[in-house]
């Protein structure tokens, strides 16, 4: 098998768990996303973050050493466990394009009333990658956090408070 070329587009789909003891605030969440912006901006990378309080799942696009290259690091990061790759391939296109990273965390309204859609998302994890990132793309549409200015279509938009 091949590795990935490094000027294609791959998507990376994974969950994870806070670490015990260390449940981290949707501020130092959101203060992570701000410096993953930063980051993803220069890298190429841009993706989704949804974390309800304990658990995170989040979307990565970009080139492949890219997108790699950010999941080793986030696997070293101990302030999670658990984490587990869901998927891995090959994109023609973004669907995140438009964020660097989108968040949406527990003390934001669509988490708070989403208890089906978290249901469903937690079900296509297990049955189909493809359709828990269109679903997780749509919760963002409604009101995942983004930068208010900046972005061409081909340069992906940062979170923002």
């Amino acid at each position: 098998m091949n590795p990935p070329s490094s000027d294609m587009l791959y998507r990376l789909l994974y969950t994870s768990t806070a670490a015990p003891g260390d449940r981290p605030g949707e501020t130092m969440v959101r203060d992570i996303v701000g410096a993953s912006c930063a980051r993803n901006r220069q890298t190429g990378v841009s993706g989704g973050l949804l974390f309800d309080g304990s658990k995170f799942v989040q979307v990565l696009e970009g080139p492949a050493a890219s997108v790699e290259s950010l999941f080793e690091s986030i696997c070293r990061d101990l302030r999670h466990v658990d984490v587990n790759l869901v998927d891995f391939s090959p994109i023609d296109t973004r669907m995140f394009g438009e964020w660097h990273m989108a968040f949406v965390g527990p003390d934001h309204e669509i988490i708070t009333g989403m208890e089906s859609d978290r249901d469903e998302i937690a079900f296509l994890l297990g049955v189909d990658a493809r359709k828990a990132v269109e679903q997780l793309r749509s919760l963002f549409e409604q009101g995942g956090d983004r930068n208010q200015g900046g972005a061409t279509n081909d340069e992906p938009r940062a979170a923002a408070d």
